[in-house]
């Protein structure tokens, strides 16, 4: 141990004279060992982690499915969760969340204003399914899902602490929540949320007890998003076995809901792998870059040891020969390398706090679990396990050079017989090979998402986005009893804000922004009821005033728009885009045709159709579009209620922001008391819809390039090392003759045959590993040859002007200054 620590304090001391060295090694590990410990600590925090609920593996989300119907997973509905709970020895709980109205922001009035904030209905027996328990008050109680019994609400940990201070008396307090008021009865602890990852189920701040109808419900009122727990001993695999045959059951009583048992299924998965389904493959790629990236690093520190090793040679030969052992003789490097892995290491998670901290303030890419991320022991030991590692794996070349020192051919021959061996070179040449091979894959991978990415922001929309301000709105019934009363302001503010200086022109539509659809339902075409082709697919609907196809660029392809004629007490009258019009009337002309709404438990009249639109990507970017129907904003038929939360799109004829507080303030002279929130450019939206992809590739990109570079760095430290140690024969070849081109060669050709070689590995290992990008690639297979292509190229041109720098050096060596020296 003394001989360690005398060891160390030498080793410190011989650093402290070459800072240039220590700072180039040590910011190298301190990136690779940063990058590592940040990507592990979101992939820890967001797929390793247990949920905060308890015994979190045994609960599942439930989900129907109409595989063949292009619907893919449905919410469920009251009826048939109750069929779930009857079943015996099946699940323990069923309990269903639902957000607010539409996805709308709900309202709490405190303090002579109103403020917006995420809510959620839930069962009365949600927080017992999840097995949480209040950190403050209680939970709900089974007798509060009893209308009129069940105004109460709980509130989550960081909107009390938040808005309230964490006041302790906020237990018993009445809060005003949507015009109702509602008795604060508990605060669940902290980290607790129900963003799930499916439509409708986010995190909010508070929940509030949906009570029981007094009449049911139809059975095909699919919303809400259920979670089941799976009774003590039932595997997932044997309660889906028993939910397929619940689903056959289901079919075979209420046929005309279910239509064919071909096509309806249940989905049962884990809630886990559920809430992190769209980002495990981008955290796991993440994961392996960054680990690639660090072995990168390592070769070129092992790299810089093993020329440290050839210039220690006499001092190493002297030890040999005194009696050292070849561990002694090896130490020097695993304690120089230990050395500076530790202050990387300690630098590396400055760099990992730092980079965790902008991913959670911006979370570019919509992460779930975010807030759960940061860096714990278990993080901590991670980078000391990989900080370990990289001793190992970088002092292993110096200290197998080191320990095969032949002691007396050294001490005879001098500096002559310093030529590094056949070993270090080998060595040192397979090194590179593999930072090239790996460099190559890195970068194929970035290569790749780039064309992917490219792909994804070059898909037509539907709409042009450019120049066009949102702004949503709630007209609740609290504040807005009669529904005339609500057309009339909508037709102030459309007036209103149409008249802004700036303004093009403005429309309000039901939905957050143009590329979701907030409601869908089962239309077929008049006579065809009977046809199961005709209401395969549910139809989705969006509710719009006349100006929106102007406001948004979406083409009418024929027919008319919405105009005075499309209003109360007229015929229903639709717009439909072309995918419906197409699938529905093919080769026919579907204006004047009409459309019926099927299996809605009720009676409606049939819809005409006035026109076609162009198709707007309304599923999300990456899929097919959706059949669509727009209903008149002043005639909407069963949505009627839908017009209470719509959102204002306004083009103007600048930049949206130059007239965002113009706009606000017409409106508010229409009406003083209407919140407007969520202002914003629709380019932003339309660029969050690729923020993940987005994300990913960014990362991936920036990673690829620092390979890129590493590798560079590499190969000229090779190439340079070489040149170093031949500088005699150079010599003797100059003055033999030889032109400076064919110095340059000779060198150019020892880097560029090691790249060679590293292209050709890298090329078969990314040919294979690609395919794990799959599933987040858009438009271009793992295979695409031309990336491949472009990348070689790219590398063999960075291998060889890496290796020309040396070259060029070693062309200009002076004969008689070389045999001097010598």
């Amino acid at each position: 141990m003394i001989e360690v620590v005398r060891e160390v304090r030498h080793t410190v001391r011989s650093l402290m004279k070459r800072p240039m060295y220590v700072l180039v090694v040590v910011g190298t590990l301190a990136l690779g060992f940063g990058a590592n410990t940040a990507i592990y600590s979101l992939v820890r925090g967001v797929l390793l982690s247990p949920l905060p609920y308890e015994d979190a593996e045994s609960l599942v989300m439930l989900r129907n499915q109409f595989p063949e119907s292009d619907d893919g997973d449905l919410a469920v509905s009251r009826e048939e969760m109750k069929d779930w709970r009857a079943e015996e020895g099946l699940f323990t709980g069923v309990a269903a969340i639902r957000t607010g109205e539409q996805n709308a922001l709900w309202t709490l009035e405190m303090d002579g204003r109103t403020e917006k904030h995420d809510g959620a209905w839930v069962t009365s027996d949600f927080f017992d399914v999840l097995g949480v328990e209040a950190e403050l008050g209680r939970t709900f109680l089974p007798e509060e899902s009893i209308d009129g019994r069940h105004r109460v609400m709980v509130l989550s940990d960081a909107f009390w602490r938040g808005r309230f201070g964490a006041d302790p008396s906020i237990v018993g307090q009445t809060l005003r929540i949507r015009g109702v008021e509602l008795e604060v009865v508990g605060v669940v602890p902290a980290g607790f949320n129900t963003a799930w990852n499916v439509s409708g189920a986010r995190a909010v701040d508070f929940w509030v007890v949906d009570p029981v109808p007094v009449e049911d419900q139809p059975r095909q009122w699919w919303g809400y998003n259920a979670v089941a727990r799976l009774a003590p001993g039932v595997s997932l695999a044997q309660a889906r076995a028993r939910a397929d045959r619940m689903a056959d059951g289901f079919v075979e009583r209420f046929a005309d809901v279910y239509r064919s048992s071909e096509e309806y299924t249940v989905s049962l998965q884990p809630l886990e792998g559920q809430i992190t389904s769209d980002v495990r493959t981008p955290l796991m790629v993440l994961f392996v870059t960054v680990g690639a990236v660090l072995l990168i690093a390592c070769i070129n520190v092992a790299n810089l040891l093993l020329v440290r090793a050839e210039d220690a040679q006499p001092e190493i030969a002297l030890r040999s020969a005194l009696g050292a052992s070849p561990g002694e003789m090896a130490r020097p490097f695993v304690v120089e390398t230990g050395v500076l892995a530790s202050i990387g290491a300690v630098s590396g998670v400055g760099v990992a706090l730092g980079a965790i901290a902008l991913v959670k303030r911006f979370n570019p890419g919509g992460i779930p679990r975010i807030g759960e991320v940061g860096l714990d022991l278990g993080v901590l030991a991670f980078t000391g396990a990989i900080a370990l590692g990289t001793v190992l794996l970088v002092s292993l070349a110096p200290g197998l050079r080191a320990a095969r020192v032949d002691a007396g051919a050294i001490l005879k021959d001098g500096a002559r017989s310093m030529s590094g061996g056949l070993f270090s070179s080998r060595l040192r040449g397979t090194l590179v090979v593999g930072e090239v091979a790996m460099a190559l894959v890195l970068t194929v991978g970035a290569g790749l998402l780039l064309q992917s990415f490219k792909n994804l922001t070059d898909i037509g929309i539907g709409i042009e986005s450019e120049g066009v301000l949102s702004m949503r709105m709630d007209f609740p019934v609290w504040q807005y009893g009669d529904m005339e009363e609500v057309s009339q302001v909508h037709e102030g503010i459309l007036a209103s804000a149409g008249n802004v200086t700036g303004v093009r022109s403005v429309a309000l539509a039901h939905a957050d922004h143009p590329l979701r659809l907030n409601g869908q339902w089962y239309f077929a075409p008049e006579g065809s009821e009977a046809d199961p082709e005709a209401t395969k697919s549910m139809v989705g609907i969006r509710v719009a005033s006349p100006g929106y196809l102007e406001t948004l660029r979406i083409p009418l392809l024929s027919g008319r728009s919405f105009d005075e004629r499309d209003r109360a007490g007229e015929p229903f009258t639709i717009l439909v885009n072309e995918t419906l019009a197409k699938k529905r009337f093919p080769n026919e002309d579907p204006i004047g045709r009409r459309l019926k709404i099927v299996n809605a438990g009720r009676d409606m009249p049939p819809f005409e159709i006035i026109g076609v639109i162009g198709d707007v990507k309304n599923e999300g970017i990456r899929e097919t579009v959706r059949e669509t129907l727009i209903l008149p904003r002043a005639n909407p038929a069963f949505a009627a209620g839908w017009t209470r939360h719509l959102t204002l799109h306004v083009r103007t004829l600048g930049r949206p922001s130059a007239v965002a507080g113009a706009v606000r303030a017409a409106i508010a002279e229409v009406d003083p008391k209407l919140t407007v929130y969520d202002i914003k450019a629709l380019d932003e939206v339309v660029s969050e819809t690729v923020a993940t992809p987005r994300f990913i590739t960014t990362l991936v990109g920036f990673f690829a390039a620092l390979a890129l570079l590493l590798s560079a760095l590499g190969i000229y430290g090779v190439t340079s090392y070489s040149v170093s140690r031949r500088t005699q024969e150079i010599g003797v070849r100059i003055a033999l003759g030889a032109r400076a081109a064919q110095v340059e060669r000779l060198v150019v050709g020892q880097g560029v045959k090691l790249g060679l070689v590293g292209l050709a590995l890298g090329i078969g290992g990314a040919a294979f590993g690609m395919r794990a990008l799959t599933s987040i690639l858009y438009g271009i297979t793992p295979g695409h040859l031309p990336t491949f292509a472009v990348v070689a190229t790219i590398l063999f041109a960075v291998v060889t002007a890496a290796s020309y720098l040396p070259a060029r050096r070693a062309s200009r060596i002076q004969p008689v200054q070389a045999l001097r020296d010598d």
